[in-house]
């Protein structure tokens, strides 16, 4: 008898679990879909910073947070994708979508310049360019928009430029064209490679550098404020040389000294006499192999060894490596011709302090000064 009443409540409990599962399985199914994602927590992409994205996130999935800079839009008949561009305080980068998807974007979020938003793409490179590809219009949603005019007014205002100061990390593609005020000191003066060149001041700013070029009339005019050491606070155009950004400093209003350079006594790295053209030597040397496009206009010190040399213009240009790589250097005129050149074979050791330059795809560092050229017999 308790064995038939055991059997008996076994099978009940069975239907009744059966009935639970399809009822559940059911009121599942009715869930409006919202409700259902709500249910299932999905543990969100952290976001990154722009500057963060390098290679080793290549081929991964990448949330950002950016303002929208520009949208362009392929020509009619290109079936190229569109590229908006995307800032934020670390960087840019380009956002790209194929028409497909960007339509679908713009039929369920209209976007527009000026827009914060928040974006997941897929990280890749574009040649030497990293980007992120839009794979689906759900891929981006809008965090506050801003008018567009309110947008081209707020950009293209000269005084918005003149009385902000922008640090020399935050100088990239967007400030193109535009005049701009910032600080920073001087680590190196390179006078004019030719007659129609400019002279090439070296503004430095912790890991930040760029270039500022002037014409030698202008030179003259300002020169008590370009000593090597001087921090100096200066209203720039930002323009694009070769694919590399500088400062073009225009008249001589533009250009004041914030901090006069060390003496001989209190910095050993500026140079032989107070004002002297050479690079400071920075303490830490740079492994080739860890310099990448985003070092562009970064002053480094590099070691290795000489494996070839070649002739560049009226210059020469150096191939340099160390056990983690290796890396064009080179000399231009003013460099070269107080060096000796039997301290430029190949198989001598060598240590060389510039700026990182990318050119035509390829990293090589610009040797600033002679005095930013060591080899065993200087």
């Amino acid at each position: 008898m308790h064995l038939c009443h055991a059997i008996c409540a076994r099978c009940l409990c069975s239907a009744w679990s059966s009935r639970s599962l399809s009822f559940t399985a059911v009121l599942l199914l009715t869930i409006p879909s919202a409700r259902l994602e709500a249910a299932v927590k999905i543990a969100p992409v952290a976001k990154t910073d722009i500057a963060a994205i390098d290679d080793t996130l290549l081929d991964t999935t990448v949330e950002v947070e950016a303002t929208i800079k520009s949208i362009t839009k392929p020509n009619e008949g290109d079936n190229g994708p569109v590229r908006i561009k995307l800032a934020d305080d670390t960087g840019s980068i380009t956002l790209v979508a194929s028409p497909v998807v960007f339509d679908a974007l713009l039929a369920q979020t209209p976007v527009a310049a000026g827009d914060l938003i928040q974006a997941s793409g897929r990280a890749s490179k574009d040649g030497d360019q990293r980007q992120l590809t839009l794979q689906t219009a759900t891929g981006l949603r809008i965090l506050s928009k801003v008018g567009a005019a309110e947008f081209a007014a707020d950009t293209a205002s000269p005084s918005r430029a003149d009385k902000s100061l922008i640090p020399l990390a935050a100088v990239d593609d967007s400030l193109k064209d535009k005049s701009i005020t910032t600080e920073g000191t001087i680590s190196d003066v390179r006078e004019p490679r030719s007659e129609r060149a400019p002279f090439v001041i070296t503004l430095v700013d912790g890991s930040a550098s760029i270039q500022m070029v002037l014409w030698p009339e202008l030179y003259e005019q300002v020169k008590q404020h370009l000593r090597v050491g001087n921090t100096v606070q200066v209203t720039a155009t930002v323009s694009d040389f070769r694919g590399t950004l500088q400062l073009r400093l225009r008249t001589t209003q533009d250009i004041q000294t914030i901090a006069g350079a060390p003496s001989l006594t209190e910095s050993k790295g500026v140079g032989k006499l107070a004002g002297a053209k050479t690079t400071p030597t920075p303490a830490i040397k740079t492994d080739i192999g860890s310099i990448t496009n985003d070092w562009t206009n970064r002053t480094v010190t590099i070691t290795g060894t000489i494996t070839a040399t070649d002739s560049v213009g009226k210059g020469q240009r150096l191939r340099i490596r160390d056990a983690s790589g290796e890396i064009s250097v080179i000399l231009w005129e003013s460099v070269l011709s107080k060096l000796a050149s039997a301290d430029l074979l190949a198989g001598q050791a060598i240590i060389v302090t510039g700026p990182v330059n990318l050119y035509r795809g390829h990293l090589e560092v610009i040797a600033s000064s002679p005095e930013a050229v060591k080899t065993a017999n200087n």
